[in-house]
């Protein structure tokens, strides 16, 4: 249920992001911009700190250094063009609440009716393709079934700029490559930006319009890598493109080199 002003929603801008725990320096000099409707996939090493970026990009932890800024507002708090997606749908979910109220959830404290909030719901519930099931439990939806509806709550917030912290990773094949193909639906009826972080490297690729390499103790920007596949993309003919190859193999070096 993005609204007609997703169009003119303004970029996320990153200024020279830094994050430290005391003397544990994790990230240094992060600047990066988002555009409406562009999608950034962030990889790097294990530990390397891209959670903590994608953490202090949602307002959820602030910042040591530098700032987020989503048009003229600096993100020192959740706000709502930003909505978040975990890896564990399971624990995201509220095991007793139907697929609605789960989705309903976090428009409690917006001033909007009850009858506007079941409206929105089932508007997301649509996009992601979960119309009739808005009285199911999550235990009675698969993984990917339950990841969908913490999209369609993300979107129901009204968020124009969603991030997605290795969304699929605890999912299998089929079903990661649906949900993958579902998030490129989704910005191009939607207009919406979307960060992911993976360590996918085939995920990345085909998701991305821009990677961005994160590498080194503080975490910095040591590439970004546009990725010109085509607007439209498939499971199979564009992984099995050239292209998709030798991007595969840059940005894998990439995560392994050494600094």
């Amino acid at each position: 249920m993005i609204t007609e002003t997703a169009c003119s929603v303004p970029p996320l801008v990153v200024d020279d992001l830094g994050k430290s725990y005391g003397e544990n320096h994790v990230l240094c000099g992060i600047s990066l911009r988002v555009n409406p409707g562009e999608v950034i996939a962030i990889v790097g090493p294990s530990g390397v700190g891209k959670t903590t970026l994608l953490r202090t990009l949602t307002g959820l932890m602030p910042p040591s250094k530098g700032q987020v800024v989503v048009g003229n507002s600096v993100v020192t708090e959740p706000i709502p063009e930003i909505g978040l997606v975990f890896q564990d749908y399971r624990g995201s979910l509220m095991p007793w609440m139907t697929t609605m109220e789960n989705v309903v959830l976090p428009l409690k404290g917006k001033k909007i009716s009850k009858h506007e909030q079941q409206s929105r719901a089932r508007s997301c519930l649509a996009d992601v393709g979960l119309t009739g099931c808005e009285d199911m439990y999550p235990w009675e939806l698969s993984g990917g079934m339950q990841q969908r509806v913490a999209i369609a709550r993300a979107l129901a917030y009204d968020a124009h700029i969603l991030l997605m912290d290795e969304p699929f990773g605890s999912l299998d094949a089929q079903t990661r490559f649906d949900l993958e193909d579902l998030v490129l639906d989704l910005r191009k009826r939607l207009n919406i930006s979307v960060i992911v972080v993976t360590h996918d490297i085939d995920e990345a690729v085909y998701l991305a319009d821009r990677i961005v390499v994160l590498h080194g103790s503080p975490a910095t920007v040591i590439d970004s890598v546009p990725v010109e596949l085509g607007d439209v993309r498939d499971q199979v003919t564009t992984k099995n493109m050239p292209e998709f190859g030798k991007l595969r193999g840059h940005i894998l070096n990439e995560v392994r080199r050494k600094l």
